[in-house]
């Protein structure tokens, strides 16, 4: 009996051991570090995170709350921060456009240093904001288009922010057109004519992202035709050359009807790495999404069979997509799965053949990453030039108020650097 006993004894010992020593496991896989408190927006439905931007070594952070109503319906915010090492504080001013219906904060990018910020607004032009040391200030330069009922659609810049491109709704031909422009440090200048990246007039929305040196320019061009199907949608690259852009031979053109490929596009700094995306494909699923890439290998472009693939149908995988610089970390949001579920953002790094999955947020603790339950996980995404940070806005969000949003920041270097 005795025997017994003490055998049962260690068992309980050691099963309590292990019980704990898996907890404290568990425990340091699943707590991903966040870097610094989550920010959270200040007043209902002004949907802080909807846009997200990062500088290149990710100290630096600037949030749209395009629907802020403060001074007027819609109007829109946008804040920047900066992390101390420990926490993000505000880097100078809140930046408000002070006129009404313009979405400030929709579409705005961050130069790599962190200190200019360029935004864009439907009927408002483009602006530019420099960071003086205290305070953000606008600078008197504007792109304003010629036709007051021209439309911006979408915008890209370089990130030394001296050159942009943005589409808009060209009431002169009819159809989306793309300018580009560049800052010869007194006035912003076009660079090239407009670009026309097809004459039908169903196009709805074009996604752009430019080369760092400004000489390459990647178009998605979800709404396109082809002789078999409606919407499969097309991947295009243009050049600089001499006073002109010129559409190379090569593109890519989704394979389903409704594909919809190029609703998101982004491309590596040296242009060499292309990632397109449409969330509403079904080849894996109805609305699962779908991404793929393409690399350049001496002058002619490869597409690579697609090894990322969503898991669950209605996920609406890749409505946002993020590339580091040098193209080989790729993070992918998908806002829903089901509807109205919580979803995910998962994080790849490229490896000899495929894309390894090194890092998931989800509401309910996933493989990585744990956040409290919130709806379109990810609906904007910044991943820092050099892949160690990741931002993820929950415009959403109601923890704050209802639709207010909140933005959560995470620290990813020990995922990239030791995979």
């Amino acid at each position: 009996m005795k025997s017994f006993i003490s055998v049962s004894f260690m068992g309980i010992v050691r099963y309590m051991f292990c019980m704990l020593l898996s907890a404290v496991l568990a425990s340091a896989v699943s707590a991903q570090p966040m870097r610094g408190s989550m920010l959270t927006g200040i007043v209902n439905e002004e949907q802080f995170g909807r846009n997200v931007k990062l500088s290149a070594d990710g100290s630096i952070l600037a949030v749209g709350a395009p629907f802020n109503s403060k001074y007027g319906d819609r109007v829109g915010r946008v804040a920047v921060y900066k992390f101390d090492g420990s926490n993000w504080q505000m880097m100078g001013n809140e930046i408000w456009p002070g006129k009404k219906g313009f979405s400030f904060g929709e579409m705005m990018e961050l130069s790599a240093d962190g200190k200019k910020l360029i935004v864009a607004t439907p009927f408002g032009g483009v602006s530019f904001y420099d960071f003086d040391g205290k305070d953000w200030i606008k600078a008197p330069q504007v792109i304003q288009l010629e036709n007051n009922n021209d439309q911006i659609d979408a915008l890209t810049i370089t990130p030394d922010a001296k050159k942009i491109a943005f589409s808009f709704d060209c009431a002169k031909h009819r159809t989306l057109c793309i300018n580009a422009f560049y800052f010869d440090g007194q006035q912003w200048l076009q660079d090239g004519g407009d670009i026309i990246p097809s004459p039908d007039v169903k196009i709805y929305s074009l996604a752009l992202s430019l080369s760092a040196n400004g000489q390459m320019l990647v178009v998605g061009n979800y709404s396109k035709d082809t002789k078999q199907y409606k919407n499969v949608g097309e991947v295009l690259i243009y050049s600089k050359e001499a006073d002109k852009w010129v559409e190379q031979s090569t593109k890519f053109f989704g394979e389903l009807p409704s594909g919809n490929l190029g609703m998101q596009v982004a491309l590596s700094t040296a242009g060499n790495t292309i990632v397109a995306s449409s969330s509403s494909m079904d080849i894996f699923g109805q609305n699962a999404g779908f991404v793929e890439t393409y690399t350049q290998n001496g002058k002619e472009w490869m597409r690579h069979v697609p090894t990322i693939k969503p898991t669950r149908s209605n996920s609406y995988f890749a409505h946002a997509i993020s590339l580091s610089a040098d193209g080989t970390v790729l993070a992918l949001s998908a806002p829903y799965i089901g509807f109205g579920a919580p979803g995910y953002v998962k994080v790849y790094k490229n490896g000899a053949s495929s894309w390894q999955e090194i890092a998931m947020i989800n509401d309910k603790g996933g493989v990585e990453i744990s956040t409290p339950a919130n709806n379109t996980v990810g609906w904007s995404i910044a991943l820092s030039s050099d892949s160690k940070t990741l931002a993820i806005g929950f415009p959403h969000n109601d923890e704050n108020g209802d639709m207010s949003g909140k933005v959560v920041v995470y620290d990813l270097s020990r995922h990239v650097y030791h995979q």
